[in-house]
């Protein structure tokens, strides 16, 4: 892309639900604080349910009640929380309206039909991922 000549990509698209939940996939694996909270996730779950299986081995009664919540616990906070919060994110996506990204020399540029403009340099970009491209062209 030589922007010198005037190329560049130009993407216009309204942000799905699905986008935000694989980019919130993508930036929980990309990051450090994401990998040690879906790990003391798991740990918690896993050791809670540990726990209980043990304790009941010892006394010969099952606490359903407590394994069922740690469980749900677990569960909540590797489904539905991800699931949340991309929900918020496309409905404030939404309300920016229609989006315009271009993708030359420089970097990144995305601007919405609300007027708001953010541009991101590729040197501040340390990886990115085409996945999200892949399975829309794929129509998935």
């Amino acid at each position: 892309m030589a922007e010198a000549a005037g190329k560049h990509v130009g993407l216009i698209y309204r942000p799905t639900v699905a986008d935000f939940r694989d980019a919130l996939a993508v930036s929980t694996r990309a990051s450090t604080a994401g990998r040690w909270g879906r790990g003391l996730l798991l740990f918690s779950g896993g050791a809670g349910t540990f726990v209980t299986v043990a304790s009941s081995a010892v006394d010969g009664t099952v606490p359903t009640a407590q394994v069922l919540v740690m469980l749900a616990t677990a569960a909540l906070g590797l489904v539905a929380l991800p699931w949340l919060q991309a929900r918020r994110l496309h409905r404030r996506a939404t309300a920016q309206g229609l989006h315009r990204t271009v993708l030359d020399t420089w970097g990144v540029t995305i601007t919405t039909t609300r007027g708001s403009e953010r541009m991101t340099r590729w040197s501040e970009i340390p990886s990115y991922e085409e996945r999200l491209l892949e399975r829309r062209l794929k129509g998935g």
